[in-house]
């Protein structure tokens, strides 16, 4: 019983680092495409297109992270067990 909390804690642990990694990295690219500056047509376009882009799978990633800390219940079966057998080889 202990070592099934504890593997569901590291599992939790694991995919809340990876969205906190990919949350830093869209910031990091949001922030260079703002550096850029505003540019011409046809090229402004696009490049609200992708600022809109980065800001919303920022928004998702910290929804997905919140959601995972807020989330009482069992882990989804299939999730923890593809996490234990990638535990297993450490």
């Amino acid at each position: 019983m202990m070592a099934s909390k504890i593997s569901k804690f590291i599992c939790l642990f694991v995919f809340s680092s990876f969205r906190s990694l990919w949350i830093a990295e869209e910031k990091e690219l949001l922030q260079e495409m703002i550096g850029l500056g505003e540019l011409r047509d046809p090229w402004h376009t696009t490049q609200v297109k992708l600022m809109e882009r980065h800001l919303w799978l920022i928004n998702v990633y910290s929804q997905a992270r919140h959601n995972l800390f807020q989330y009482k219940g069992e882990i989804l079966p299939l999730t923890h067990r593809l996490c234990l057998t990638s535990l297993r080889g450490f």
